[in-house]
């Protein structure tokens, strides 16, 4: 007698449990790194940017030395760009705003965070402190960063950093 053996086709119940946790454990450990990676690039946006309007900064100060070397206390503002409330969106730069039309170097696009520039200029101190505001990770909390960079030293000190800190 002639046995026949049937030809098995497809996966065991045991097999398809097996991969589907094979994958479930890959996805729970990339998804954090991914999202890792998404909030980095975001903050990315904001060194970039600060060191850019840093470089300005100089460059129009360089231009403008009668603000550094004047006996009288004078000072530089720049409105925050984009103006205020901060949210989770991109919004457009406006490059008309006070204080950005004097730099040469100005953020295009549509920014994370809020600028602001702020100096006081003089022959015994010269300072300007750069304001980064944003809500990186959309979470209704504020994700702020200051820059200060002094010119009678040529030393950056940062101020304040704070990541998800008060709530807007």
């Amino acid at each position: 007698m002639k046995r026949t053996r049937l030809r098995r086709s497809g996966f065991t119940l045991i097999e398809v449990m097996l991969v589907v946790a094979i994958i479930g454990t890959l996805s729970a450990m990339a998804i954090p790194t991914a999202q890792l990676f998404a909030w980095r690039s975001k903050r990315t946006e904001r060194t970039v940017v600060m060191k850019s309007i840093a470089q300005s900064m100089k460059d129009y100060l360089s231009a403008h030395d009668e603000l550094v070397n004047s006996r009288l206390t004078q000072s530089f503002l720049a409105s925050w760009n984009p103006i205020l409330p901060v949210t989770a969106l991109p919004r457009p730069f406006n490059a008309g705003a006070p204080g950005w039309n004097q730099l040469v170097w100005q953020p295009f696009g549509s920014l994370r965070y809020s600028y602001y520039i702020s100096g006081s200029f003089s022959a015994s101190s010269s300072f300007f402190l750069i304001f980064a505001v944003g809500d990186v990770d959309a979470n209704n909390k504020l994700s702020q960063k200051v820059d200060r960079y002094d010119l009678m030293s040529g030393f950056w000190q940062l101020t304040s950093e704070t990541e998800s800190g008060d709530g807007w």
